[in-house]
């Protein structure tokens, strides 16, 4: 389990009793509550980052295009190729 910390803090009265009635409605403690909400608030600034990282990877706003698989007549020649090439390889030695 993860050690506990006690903070203090002051807030404007309005939002104590939002944090307060928010607590009950969930049936936690007002400490509990808060906890989660930060927790979840330092969760989003995470997923947030990590979001703008992945958008700056494509800072060309190019559009990758699907290419059609090739055909089996294609591969046929293509692995002609290669294995004639070998043959030549192999000879030269």
């Amino acid at each position: 389990m993860s050690e506990i910390s006690s903070l203090s803090l002051k807030i404007p009265q309005e939002l104590k009793e939002q944090i307060k009635a928010a607590a009950l409605e969930n049936q936690v403690s007002i400490s509990a509550e808060v906890a989660a909400r930060l927790a979840k608030s330092f969760a989003i600034v995470a997923k947030d980052s990590v979001d703008a990282e992945q958008e700056d990877v494509d800072s060309q706003h190019t559009e990758e295009v699907v290419e059609q698989p090739l055909s089996q007549k294609e591969l046929k020649k293509i692995r002609q190729l290669i294995k004639d090439k070998s043959k030549g390889a192999s000879k030269k030695k």
